[in-house]
C-alpha cells in the first residue's frame, strides 16, 4: 500500500504545484499550498516507511540519520535555490519548476517495487487506521516525543517562513 500513498501524494503535489502556478488570488494560492503540503506529508511518510523496511540495525539509523540531516538542510538551501531561480522567471514560474520535477518523480514512483510483505499489509478500514492512531497517542512515551518535536519545527518553520521578510525588509537585501 506504499506505492498507493506514494503515487496519491506525488499527484497531489504536482496538481497543488500546477494551481500555485495558476492562482487567480491569494485564497487560491493559500488553499494550493495547503494541498501541496498535504501531497508531500505523504511522501514524506512513505519515505520513512521506505527506510524502516529496507534496513535493519544500525545501518536503518544511519540511513535517518543521513535523510533528517537533508530534511534539516532542505528548507534553509531552498530560499537560495529559489532565489536564483527567481533571476530567470516570476514567482509562478519557480512553482512551474516544481511542477516539472514532481511529475519526473511522478513517472518514477510509477517504477516503485512495494517493499512491505503482504502479510505485513494492514487490511482494515481507514477507521480502523485512525483508532490505531489514538492508541499509539495515549502511549506518552510517544506522545511527549512528539509534541516538542513538533514544537520545534512550529519555531522552525516560522523562522523560514519570516527570514526572507527580515533579510529583504529589514536588512535591505534584495530577493
Amino acid at each position: 500500500h506504499r506505492k498507493k500513498i506514494l503515487l496519491i501524494g506525488t499527484i497531489f503535489y504536482v496538481f497543488a504545484c500546477a494551481a500555485c502556478a495558476a492562482s487567480l488570488n491569494v485564497y487560491m494560492l493559500i488553499a494550493a499550498r495547503i494541498v501541496q503540503g498535504i501531497g508531500a506529508g505523504a511522501i514524506t511518510a512513505v519515505s520513512m516507511a521506505l527506510i524502516k523496511d529496507c534496513f535493519s540495525g544500525k545501518q536503518r539509523e544511519t540511513i535517518l540519520a543521513i535523510v533528517q540531516s537533508v530534511a534539516g538542510l532542505a528548507p534553509m538551501i531552498a530560499p537560495v535555490l529559489g532565489a536564483i531561480l527567481l533571476q530567470f522567471t516570476d514567482w509562478r514560474g519557480s512553482f512551474i519548476v516544481l511542477t516539472v520535477v514532481g511529475l519526473l518523480c511522478l513517472l518514477l514512483a510509477f517504477l516503485y517495487q512495494e517493499t512491505l510483505s503482504d502479510e505485513e499489509r494492514y487490511e482494515g478500514t481507514v477507521l480502523g487506521s485512525l483508532g490505531r492512531l489514538v492508541a499509539v497517542g495515549k502511549n506518552i512515551g510517544f506522545l511527549v516525543p512528539c509534541i516538542i518535536f513538533s514544537l520545534y519545527n512550529l519555531a522552525f518553520m516560522g523562522y523560514i517562513a519570516m527570514s526572507s521578510y527580515i533579510y529583504v525588509d529589514v536588512f535591505g537585501l534584495s530577493e
